[in-house]
């Protein structure tokens, strides 16, 4: 059902990779996976992989752990790491967990 994916690097670390809305909803920083394919669409969101920042229109691109992720969503400026991609919306409480969060105001 989820497009989860676990790559494991050469040295044995494991990377998760995610659609961005599905990883967006998921996580529970937007509250439908509509509201995160809009944001997405109109270009108000932007991901920065090994040091290079993109504006991202597709709400099919995938992220990697460790990808950064910036937005502004209801007034509110959102910059996490992904840390990790669940398979399916997890409670707020365990969703935490699979980002870490460099600045919400």
């Amino acid at each position: 059902m989820g497009k989860t994916k676990q790559i494991q690097n050469l040295d044995g670390s494991v990377i998760s990779t995610a659609r961005l809305d599905a990883w967006l909803y998921r996580t529970r920083l937007v509250k439908t996976r509509t509201a995160a394919t809009a944001i997405i669409s109109s270009g108000k969101i932007r991901i920065t992989k090994n040091g290079r920042t993109k504006r991202i229109k597709k709400p099919s691109t995938l992220i990697n752990s460790g990808d950064q992720v910036s937005f502004v969503h209801c007034n509110r400026l959102i910059q996490v790491e992904m840390v990790a991609s669940p398979t399916k919306r997890v409670s707020a409480i365990k969703a935490k967990s699979l980002y870490r969060d460099h600045y919400s105001s």
